[in-house]
């Protein structure tokens, strides 16, 4: 319970950034969360409350939570639970899912021939890559007026407080939005195209990951999720996202 009080604690620092704001749509926070960023702020002192890992944050975690549900309602609590659940990241393993499927779909195009890969599924897979690289590329673009000199006050001194650099920050800023255009791209892409291309790229996955040394560093064939199962995470995401 400590850690996952100190995973809200977190949380509340991230949704208090300006600059996560600015980027909300591509971190699929919807306006519903972010009208309420300065009541976030004014229940944060910096001086106190951060770092978030510095203090036992049990009880100030769950009186968040209480405030929220009042301030917000219960249904963008229940949204909030899934989001700092599945789409927030802080590392260990977080989007661990996601980050396998992501080098082993690479692998598999890279490989195609060799594995026998079907010309529909290698076509799908390319458009999904293609997709991919489009979304990433605007999100970059975007991120470029993300400097450090373009911070507010607030994001400068609540991300020193926490023991980041602005670098830190917008890092997992991006990290964050690329898992989900990741996930975005697939379900748009893969998953829509039907069990017979997961089934397919899956044997191409566990036969990869039975003969590599560097796909096995991964996970092995036995703890391989099957591709597109993560997206149950994700349903109320993708909708706010705009995936058919």
């Amino acid at each position: 319970m400590l850690n996952e009080s100190i995973r809200w604690q977190r949380v509340w620092w991230f949704l208090s950034l300006s600059v996560v704001k600015d980027l909300s749509r591509e971190l699929w926070l919807p306006t519903s969360i972010m009208n309420l960023q300065e009541q976030v702020r004014s229940r944060i002192d910096i001086e106190r409350d951060l770092p978030t890992y510095g203090i036992d944050p049990r009880q100030r975690a769950y009186l968040g939570q209480l405030w929220f549900a009042d301030a917000a309602g219960e249904d963008s609590l229940d949204y909030l639970w899934h989001w700092q659940n599945s789409v927030f990241a802080q590392g260990g393993q977080d989007r661990i899912e996601e980050f396998i499927w992501e080098k082993l779909s690479y692998e598999i195009l890279y490989r195609h021939e060799d594995l026998g890969l079907s010309e529909d599924s290698y076509l799908t897979l390319s458009r999904f890559r293609e997709m991919q690289a489009i979304s990433s590329s605007l999100l970059m673009r975007k991120m470029k007026s993300v400097t450090v000199s373009a911070l507010s006050t607030w994001d400068r001194n609540a991300i020193e407080a926490e023991g980041e650099t602005p670098d830190d920050a917008i890092n997992s800023i991006i990290n964050i939005s690329s898992s989900n255009i990741f996930v975005r791209c697939w379900s748009v892409v893969c998953t829509r195209t039907g069990i017979g291309f997961l089934e397919e790229v899956s044997n191409a996955a566990i036969r990869i990951l039975r003969e590599d040394a560097s796909g096995s560093s991964l996970c092995d064939e036995s703890t391989v999720p099957f591709p597109s199962s993560w997206e149950f995470r994700f349903r109320k995401m993708l909708k706010l996202s705009g995936a058919p």
